[in-house]
């Protein structure tokens, strides 16, 4: 199952999303980090749940997902200036794969009008600017070579060398001509924006080989091809859901000819169709992230255990010290007075001499003339004291 949308598919989508025009934006959530939920509510329909996550995913969904008890900031931001937005138009800019929902805002007497630009492309981004253009504020800060998406920049798209949906033939003809992409496949793909599976189905439908090289082709295969566009991009839509041996292969707009042989599911609208194999997928993912914070959840606790016993020991310990302080200070005057004589034998006697010399002593139970050390017990406690 791929991972993205194509400019293509995305025209349908686009085509499903006209159903929220006129309707007023009633709440945003955000689920994830990366991910935007809209409901809006249209007169006569109810409430619809728009599903963004850029980079990936524009549709209409029936799955309102959970949220995070606290919202993160960017949910908070556009709830501030979206709140009962009514959408005026949905757009795709050109082929690219980006949308631009176009709201209007009235509060009291005055009226705001944004642009709110959803990019599907790579890692993807939500865009709120003003009706000129100027970034208010993305869903997250971009540096590119050629643009910038921060608060206050004016807000650029990248643009592709056509737009597949307009272009014309002889236009078409100076695209293949001038490709430096050299594979026809790779051209149509990237320089047009079709994508490898369309640009593959693309070939196939006009009988010229996929690896040819995009600057040699006869203007009978030119012409074959750009037929064969205008054929794919004028497709009536007729959703379906691939699957080869029950597991989903791909959700398209319509039959493709590198499908055929393989079960088709249909539905009413591609939105519906990818809402319906995404939300399959959810349960695993929520699966894949509940194993995640089990096991994050049985290293914190092995962590808080492991502490807990470091902890028990050192009060254990610091108890222990507690004590021997106390007993040193209750037998205080007699380990003086012995400390005391230590040090007066210790400057005529050696250790082995002391040794005998200190044995009838009341304190002391032993003396290791090695490590030069005399060993004292107070009241049953046994403590180790170095001669002074």
């Amino acid at each position: 199952m791929k991972q993205e949308i194509s400019s293509l598919e995305l025209k349908h989508i686009v085509s499903d999303l006209q159903s929220l025009v006129g309707g007023k934006i009633d709440k945003v959530y955000q689920p994830t980090r990366d991910e935007l939920l809209l409901i809006v509510h249209v007169s006569g329909k109810g409430r619809l749940m728009l599903r963004i996550v850029p980079g990936k995913w524009l549709y209409l969904t029936t799955i309102k997902p959970a949220n995070p008890e606290k919202p993160f900031g960017y949910c908070l931001y556009l709830r501030r200036r979206l709140k009962n937005a009514r959408v005026v138009s949905i757009d795709q800019l050109e082929s690219e794969r980006i949308v631009d929902i176009h709201l209007q805002v009235k509060e009291k007497d005055k009226e705001f009008k944004y642009h709110l630009f959803v990019e599907l492309f790579m890692k993807g981004n939500v865009i709120l600017t003003d009706l000129d253009g100027v970034i208010l504020s993305p869903m997250e800060n971009q540096v590119w070579k050629d643009r910038t998406i921060k608060p206050k920049e004016q807000y650029k798209h990248p643009k592709l060398a056509a737009d597949l949906f307009i272009i014309s033939k002889p236009s078409f003809a100076s695209l293949l001509k001038e490709s430096k992409k050299g594979q026809l496949v790779k051209c149509l793909a990237t320089d047009l924006g079709l994508g490898g599976m369309y640009a593959e189905e693309l070939c196939t439908a006009a009988s010229v080989e996929k690896q040819a090289s995009a600057d040699s082709l006869t203007d009978k295969e030119i012409s074959a091809l750009y037929h064969a566009l205008v054929a794919l991009r004028e497709r009536k839509p007729s959703p379906c859901i691939i699957r080869q041996d029950g597991a989903v292969q791909d959700v398209v707009p319509f039959p493709l000819q590198c499908y055929q042989g393989l079960e088709s599911a249909a539905a009413a609208s591609y939105s519906e169709a990818l809402d319906r194999v995404l939300s399959e997928m959810r349960p695993r993912q929520k699966d894949e992230a509940q194993k995640k914070r089990e096991t994050a959840e049985e290293k914190t606790n092995k962590i808080v255990a492991m502490q807990s016993r470091q902890a028990e020991k050192l009060d254990k310990e610091a108890k222990e010290c507690q004590r021997k302080g106390e007993l040193i200070y209750e037998n205080y005057q007699a380990l003086s007075r012995l400390l005391g004589d230590l040090r007066k034998a210790k400057q005529q006697y050696s250790w082995e001499q002391m040794k005998s010399m200190l044995k009838p002593h009341a304190l002391v139970k032993g003396v290791d003339s090695v490590r030069k050390k005399v060993i004292v017990e107070l009241s049953g406690t046994k403590e180790g004291g170095e001669n002074g």
